[in-house]
């Protein structure tokens, strides 16, 4: 009977284990980790790697997450952007995420004012504490397509975003680094 019980408590033991690492380090689980990702994010343009992308120190961009149910509601806001020399009027994006790991299409604006917006096939998903995002479509310089994923820091206080691109024209890479805003929640 003893053995048993031996036997049980190191099974327990090693389920325990086994479900520990996929917290990672942080004591939260999943679920918890995944609604930190709420809020209003700014860029760090000092603490980010933005590839072939060479901002002004003014440029600002902040995105916001917002959790509805299993749809995350994003919304990008970007000030001073300056492409090839040409300064751009003040940008705003938003899309309804839905990270079921299944294809979506969404409208998305154009890259340039005036021109129409796009279709994107979009999939989105959870790994672990990583949210990741699959967009593929046509713009204007041919098929496009970007691999995004978001992460927090251990303590939270950051939001990172990976981005990976491939266009016609090469593949880009870019690290950028958010912070949490003080008018966040």
């Amino acid at each position: 009977m003893k053995g048993i019980i031996m036997r049980n408590s190191w099974i327990v033991a090693a389920c325990l284990a086994a479900l520990s690492p996929a917290w990672g380090q942080n004591s939260q689980p999943p679920a918890a980790r995944r609604a930190a990702f709420a809020g209003i994010w700014r860029l760090d343009l000092k603490k980010s790697s933005m590839g072939s992308d060479h901002p002004d120190a003014n440029y600002g961009f902040t995105k916001t997450f917002e959790l509805k149910g299993s749809t995350i509601a994003q919304k990008d806001h970007e000030v001073n952007v300056d492409i090839v020399g040409f300064a751009l009027p003040e940008r705003n994006s938003s899309a309804d995420l839905v990270p079921d790991g299944q294809e979506h299409t969404i409208q998305v604006p154009a890259f340039f004012p005036g021109m129409p917006p796009t279709s994107t096939h979009v999939t989105v998903e959870w790994q672990g504490d990583n949210l990741v995002v699959q967009e593929s479509g046509q713009s204007f310089i041919g098929p496009v397509s970007n691999s995004r994923r978001y992460f927090l820091s251990e303590d939270g206080t950051e939001l990172i975003e990976l981005i990976t691109g491939r266009t016609l024209f090469g593949d880009s890479e870019q690290r950028l680094v958010f912070a949490r805003a003080a008018d966040s929640h």
